[in-house]
């Protein structure tokens, strides 16, 4: 158990812990969460010895060993992925040299009497402790996570070196995973992540016996990973022994309660205040007034709940009208020296879609979200003229791009047209930047606060489609909320690249998926594409083998138990893309009733109507590929 009692820390006049105690038994996952600021990376350090506190103390138990995963970016290393990932065995690995050396003087019988004897006890511990340790199944549980994580067979010797800050992070993490320390902390894992390898993350972490700490603005991934809540505020710690869905309810609960108690304090001080002020006029009730007003005094002042928090206060402004197509890519290539990012991709987006792409990192999100706002070129295909379209564009790195040698209101105005400069202070107060704050230099800006601003700079000119790249790598959880409800009130064209689902819910009625060198669309909200995805790998996932093979099922004994499961699964698998063609084929005969229709195409629903028609012929062409796939798979279970 990992016990914290009493612990303190100040910086300056500023007090960031106030008598913290908290303790995480065995096993257990715990969420640490709290808006941006309130000290959760510092508690991290705290906990694993980087930072000494100022009162209090924290007991490890002595065989636990804590695995850390910050956010600061580790120092470039050359050796490859797969050496980095294997040194989580570097015990067993010394061992297992260890013991070569014994069988190699065996074998050549150069020992006798105690030496042999004691060479003998050494080969029998040594390989019991490797059986401890895990070592005979390392290289397949380091590539099993390395894989997990996102990463190719190709990849597992290359350099890592010759990888982006992010893919780095993935292989110390794919390290951290393969040592299994007794308590894993987990700061922002998923900043680096795509979908795939959140959910295997999910999936490796719910399964693992490692007590965990974890911090992550990322709401499905706390409610997939954690069973505990431990909320940081003011210098505070509250407890919430429940799961994240659970703890907003309570939570709310007990803001109501503070709330009331607070209000009821209040009215009852200022009751006791006017009983003071009347009885400290007469003197034979003065002594009684000064009595009262030391019990005043004395009184424990309940904070008013949320007095201290503030929140982006964000509406974007209507949006000017653009062309019915707003962005049409033909056949479209891009090309980085050797490597093709992407090729024969077909791209249209309409007046009022709200896009969204997703997978896997590397693929050319990136590359062609730029294509769209046009700050990149194709090296193959063609891009339609488009009319009327005025683009706002958050990059991935836009906050890293601001000058850190201005202020933040000088960063805002020098990028604002005449007729804009008058709105900055307003602007900026909407992102919460009032006061002394728009004098900071953005050097001096959180990580979050420089996410606030970059945003900012979206409202410096009218604009009618918004194409976002990762915008909520920086925000906490509270800031992310408003972000999400200003953009389903806009009334734009949006394209967003993303990883956060509870982000991308109900925000995007259409997906691009990148998997692979291959980008396909799916008309439908992200976590409709999810369950039809996971329905579409659960097939492949069930068939595959330790080694990573996939097996057949008609090398099953026939009429075994696994044969029975195997040949009612296929069957299960048929209906389900039965009714699957069956359905699109009954909605696309809806829709061309619709079509038939006299004046169709002069209607305004035409465009999104036809779209959708277009959306679900793909997606019958797919689920025909499906079907038959699995009327030949019932083929290896004959009667």
């Amino acid at each position: 158990m990992l016990l914290v009692s009493d612990l303190s820390l100040h910086f300056g006049d500023r007090t960031l812990f106030d008598s913290l105690s908290f303790s995480i038994q065995a096993g257990e996952k715990v969420a640490l969460i709290g808006r941006n600021g309130m000290g959760k990376t510092t508690l991290f350090r705290v906990l694993a010895g980087e930072i000494k506190p100022d009162g209090g103390r924290r007991e490890v138990p002595a065989d636990w060993r804590i695995g850390y995963l910050s956010q600061d970016i580790r120092p470039v290393r050359t050796e490859s992925v797969w050496d980095i990932a294997m040194a989580a065995f570097e015990e067993a690995r010394t061992i297992d040299q260890s013991l070569r050396v014994i069988e190699e003087q065996l074998t050549a019988n150069v020992l006798e009497g105690d030496a042999l004897e004691k060479a003998l006890i050494d080969l029998e511990d040594g390989h019991h402790r490797l059986h401890v340790l895990g070592w005979e199944q390392a290289e397949g549980e380091a590539a099993k996570v390395l894989t997990g994580l996102g990463f190719q067979q190709i990849d597992f010797h290359k350099p890592l070196n010759t990888f982006s800050g992010g893919w780095q992070v993935r292989v110390w993490l794919a390290k951290l995973l393969l040592e299994r320390p007794q308590f894993l902390m987990l700061d922002e894992p998923t900043n680096h992540l795509d979908i795939e390898a959140i959910l295997w993350l999910e999936q490796f972490l719910a399964k693992s016996e490692m007590a965990l700490l974890l911090v992550s603005h990322d709401r499905r991934f706390l409610e997939a990973c954690s069973s505990r809540i431990m909320e940081l505020q003011q210098g505070d710690l509250d407890d919430y022994q429940m799961s994240y869905a659970r703890y907003l309810d309570e939570r709310a609960l007990r803001l109501q309660q503070r709330t009331e108690a607070a209000e009821s304090q209040q009215r009852k001080m200022q009751q006791m205040q006017a009983t003071i002020d009347r009885f400290r006029a007469k003197a034979s009730k003065a002594s009684m007034a000064k009595s009262m007003e030391k019990q005043l005094a004395k009184m424990d002042v309940i904070d008013m709940p949320g007095s201290g928090d503030k929140s982006m206060n964000l509406r974007f402004p209507p949006s000017p009208r653009s062309g019915q197509v707003v962005f049409d890519g033909q056949k479209l290539k891009k090309v980085y020296g050797p490597k093709t990012v992407f090729s024969n991709v077909d791209l249209k987006i309409d007046r009022g879609d709200r896009v969204a792409f997703i997978g896997q990192n590397g693929q050319g999100k990136t590359t062609l979200a730029k294509l769209v706002t046009r700050q990149l070129e194709p090296d193959g295909g063609e891009i339609a003229e488009s009319h009327q379209v005025q683009i706002g564009f958050y990059a991935q790195d836009q906050s890293e791009r601001l000058d850190g040698k201005k202020t933040v209101l000088s960063s805002l105005e020098d990028q604002a047209g005449p007729e804009m400069r008058p709105q900055v202070r307003k602007i900026l107060g909407t992102f919460l930047f009032s006061g002394e704050d728009v004098d900071k230099k953005v050097s001096v800006l959180s990580g979050g606060e420089r996410a606030r601003l970059a945003l900012a700079e979206l409202m410096l000119a009218p604009i009618n489609m918004l194409v976002l790249d990762e915008p909520t790598n920086h925000l906490d959880m509270a800031a992310k909320e408003v972000l999400k409800r200003s953009l389903m009130a806009y009334d734009g064209t949006l394209l967003v690249v993303s990883h956060d689902r509870d982000f991308l819910a109900g925000l995007c009625d259409k997906i691009y998926y990148f998997k692979d060198g291959s980008i396909k669309p799916f008309l439908g909200d992200i976590d409709e594409f999810l369950r039809q995805q996971a329905l579409t790998d659960e097939r492949l996932l069930a068939q595959r083998s330790s080694t990573g093979k996939v097996q057949s099922d008609a090398l099953l004994a026939p009429q075994s138990q696994e044969w029975q499961e195997a040949k009612k699964k296929a069957k299960k698998d048929l209906q389900r893309w039965e009714k699957e063609v069956e359905h699109l084929e009954g909605s696309m005969r809806t829709l061309e009733k619709l079509m038939a229709e006299p004046g169709f195409f002069e209607r305004p629903e035409a465009t999104a109507k036809t779209a959708s028609y277009d959306a679900m012929k793909v997606a019958l062409s797919e689920a025909e590929v499906e079907w038959e796939k699995c009327v030949e798979r019932m083929g290896e279970f004959p009667d």
